[in-house]
């Protein structure tokens, strides 16, 4: 599913949603539409990624949090539809591990042949310190942690359009992130 599909998704399931409340009086048409974009702008942004299945299960979720949350009859804000997401998918990452399963030294060793070998390793490796710290020591080929970031912004900016993925991945990994977007991702 791409960037336009899940935001195709999203403008139905909001427009359904938001059929029987009154709009903000203080909105004219072209405000109200313009407060419609931004909505499904910061839903997408902040929906957990999955099939089409998984998208409309979890407007549900959200929708029925705002509506448990929401006072009076007219639109909820932007906010209150991102605040009623819960954090991430209920499904785990098949490249994630039980940190407690592993020791400190056998987990950065096998997370640096992972990456070594191109596999798969969970995304706070790929942005957090332990990549740093694997890079740094020289347990990971140079250019690796790079080729991983690369990566992880083009597929992010795939699912949520190049501004949603530079707002969640800089959200969650700090500034970091920012550098691979704009010309870089491209790449």
């Amino acid at each position: 599913m791409n960037h336009d599909e899940r935001k195709a998704i999203i403008a139905r399931g909001l427009s359904d949603y938001l059929g029987p409340l009154a709009p903000p009086r203080a909105l004219d048409a072209e405000a109200q539409a313009e407060m419609l974009r931004r909505t499904i702008k910061a839903i997408n942004a902040r929906l957990p990624i999955g099939n089409d299945d998984e998208i409309r299960g979890s407007l549900e979720r959200m929708f029925d949090e705002v509506t448990r949350s929401h006072k009076g009859w007219s639109w909820p804000t932007p906010d209150e539809f991102v605040s009623a997401i819960r954090g991430g998918s209920s499904k785990a990452s098949p490249e994630t591990f039980t940190p407690s399963s592993h020791d400190d030294a056998s987990a950065a060793d096998m997370n640096a042949a992972d990456m070594n070998a191109g596999r798969p390793v969970p995304e706070a490796i790929v942005w957090g310190i332990t990549g740093i710290r694997l890079a740094n020591a020289g347990t990971i080929r140079p250019g690796t942690l790079e080729r991983y970031r690369q990566a992880s912004a083009r597929a992010a900016a795939a699912v949520w359009g190049e501004d949603g993925a530079r707002a969640h991945l800089v959200g969650k990994y700090g500034e970091i992130a920012a550098a691979f977007f704009g010309v870089r991702a491209a790449e």
